[in-house]
């Protein structure tokens, strides 16, 4: 072969060669191939999230969401078996496959349908695959979640004014007859449906509606809406009764609300006359500082003075006819059980409070239904200082009680400290008052009525407010304490006057009190040596203000137990001392003598603290000295 031939043949192999790598892409230049690209969307949110939530779904009903698998690419996109590696569990499945098997043309797409269908009240989550051709993606996962629910239905809660829980029994306490008393009963709708409530039957008499929103009323989840009823009784009983609330409720279609109220017998019209006279304490005799009996003569103590109403003769008068079974107390006009240990157990203070109720509620006693534990004042009316057990005396058939115990509930709370999880109590034995934890087990012994006419008539302790058992503050209604029923002559608006010789009057008790409290010493001929000191010491310290005519009265006494006690109020607290000090006087101090000696132990004299309760001391114990002056 010539070289010409030879040299066009190797051209041309040449060329050849170089075309054919340039059509493959050599020669660094050329375009990418076809491919295709899966994209998956739901019908929730409309972008590639991979995740398809059902939300929360009603049990045993269904929910479907739609998944869409688009090719984005440039070359067909085969789909494999969708969920056939990674199965869906109940309560999903795939109810519609447009997809599967199925090759998918560049922006071509397919559809699957994924349904939920809960069984129980649970969240499920699962997932499932579907599996291409893509080569960067050859297998979405796609995730499912869904919540199964209840059907929604509504539910109904009742409650009431008196107390906040959802007892569905509404207490009126005691009312007086000719007056009313309202409380409010709230519906709340607590269930996931709309509530229906229906209307109810007309109330029988005293009870009534003053106003309501609720009858026939549709009521949204979470909404509300109330019943006012009113008490308005006509005599002097207990009134029972009860209404239905009807609503579309399926566990509850009939909610009973109980109605209880005792018409109490109006207070008598005959105020008393301010000031009050202040009981006689009962001590006659007179001791030493060592306990023994001395002459009363020049001592300056009680059984000399002898303050206070002297007792009626008999004091206590028992009862005939229906009354048989109770004794009025001719000294206060109270009326009291004649058997003192009625529920024959001991009880706790709301136990107690409760036993009256019931009482008052079922048979009553003596004809009456206005029973009530005795407050502070009402069962300390019984302390006769002259005594040594007053539940010895009281038992005595000259007396006419019977199964006088030795210590008992009053209806009044302990309030010193904040500690409203006590309450007073008195021991019979010496009539010590003191605090006692409201869960604890006394006696309990049922008074009633008041006599504003009676020598000595009682006044209020002061307490306006209501706690229950664990010392929080409630409403008084229907509770039975003293908050609720107070009893006893109302103290006068401007309890206190300040006289132009600094001395200060208890408009109540008709006292007058040195305004400055804390035993100054006053100079004079002889110098009156002031602060604390013992018993003795006290009445030395009243003789000597006396010789020197002290803020121009030469009358002063030690005060005896029932004087002293009289500057208590019951509601006030830790700020008793404060309250006295902005009533005209300065200087109050925690405890101050009496002029009472103890009878079970002569060698110690009565402590009266108006805040925190009263106490037996040693007589060469040193305490405070606040004379006192005027009275009967």
């Amino acid at each position: 072969m010539d070289r010409k031939r030879v040299g066009f043949i190797a051209a041309l192999i040449s060329g050849v060669f170089a075309i054919t790598l340039a059509a493959c892409g050599g020669g660094g230049g050329g375009t990418t191939p076809p491919a295709p690209n899966i994209v998956v969307t739901d019908s929730v949110v409309s972008n590639s999230d991979l995740l398809v939530p059902f939300g929360t779904v009603i049990l045993n009903s269904t929910s479907d969401q739609t998944v869409t698998v688009t090719n984005t690419g440039t070359a067909d996109l085969i789909i494999g078996t969708v969920a056939s590696a990674n199965q869906l569990g109940v309560p999903f499945s795939i109810t519609k496959d447009t997809c599967s098997g199925q090759t998918i043309a560049p922006a071509g797409s397919c559809e699957l349908t994924v349904q939920f269908k809960p069984i129980a009240e649970t969240s499920y989550p699962d997932s499932f695959d579907i599996p291409s051709n893509d080569p960067d993606t050859p297998t979405v996962t796609v995730y499912v979640d869904g919540t199964g629910t209840a059907t929604p239905v509504p539910h109904i809660t009742v409650t009431d004014s008196v107390g906040l829980g959802n007892d569905h029994t509404i207490l009126f306490g005691n009312v007086t007859i000719g007056s009313t008393s309202d409380q409010t009963v709230t519906v709340t709708n607590t269930g996931t449906a709309d509530l229906t409530i229906g209307v109810p039957a007309p109330f029988a008499t005293p009870f009534g509606i003053a106003e309501q929103n609720c009858w026939g009323q549709t009521i949204a989840p979470n909404g509300t809406c109330t019943v006012t009823i009113r008490f308005s009784p006509i005599a002097e009983t207990t009134y029972t009764g009860s209404y239905d609330i009807t609503s579309n409720d399926p566990d509850t279609p009939t909610v009973t609300v109980s109605l209880n109220g005792t018409g109490a017998t109006p207070p008598p019209s005959n105020t008393p006359a301010l000031p009050i006279s202040l009981p006689a304490t009962g001590q006659t005799t007179c001791y030493d500082a060592a306990g023994a009996v001395v002459s009363c003569t020049g001592t300056g103590q009680d059984g000399e003075r002898l303050k206070g109403v002297v007792w009626p003769i008999p004091r206590f008068v028992a009862g005939t006819g229906a009354e048989l079974d109770c004794i009025t107390d001719k000294l206060t006009g109270l009326m009291w059980a004649k058997n003192a240990n009625m529920p024959a157990a001991s009880m706790t203070w709301q136990q107690a409070l409760d036993y009256i109720a019931a009482m008052n509620s079922s048979a009553g006693l003596c004809g009456y239904h206005d029973w009530r534990l005795p407050n502070k004042n009402e069962l300390r009316s019984f302390a006769h200082y002259g005594q040594s057990s007053i539940s010895t005396w009281l038992n005595n058939a000259s007396q006419g009680f019977s199964n006088v115990g030795l210590f008992y509930w009053t209806s009044t709370t302990y309030m010193f400290n904040s500690l409203t999880s006590y309450a007073w109590g008195m021991s019979m034995s010496d009539a010590y008052l003191s605090m006692q934890p409201k869960g604890g087990g006394y006696s309990v012994w049922p008074v009633r009525g008041e006599d504003n006419t009676s020598p000595a008539p009682l006044y209020r302790t002061g307490q306006t407010t209501c706690y229950d058992q664990a010392g929080a503050a409630t409403s008084c209604a229907g509770t039975g304490q003293d908050g609720e029923w107070l009893k006893g002559a109302a103290w006068p608006t401007a309890r206190f006057t300040t006289n132009s010789d600094t001395t200060v009057t208890d408009r109540l008790s008709g006292l007058t009190w040195a305004s400055i409290a804390n035993t100054p010493t006053v100079t004079g001929t002889p110098s009156c040596t002031g602060g604390a000191q013992n018993w003795q010491s006290a009445f030395n310290y009243i003789a000597c203000l006396n010789v020197n005519n002290y803020l121009g009265h030469n009358d002063w006494r030690l005060p005896n137990v029932n004087e002293l006690q009289s500057l208590s109020n019951d509601d006030s607290g830790n700020s008793a001392g404060t309250w006295l000090n902005t009533q005209g006087f300065s200087n109050f101090q925690p405890n101050y003598w009496s002029s009472d000696t103890h009878l079970v132990y002569p060698s110690y004299g009565w402590v009266v603290n108006v805040v925190s309760g009263m106490a037996a001391a040693g007589k060469t114990s040193s305490y405070y000295v606040w004379p006192v002056r005027g009275g009967q």
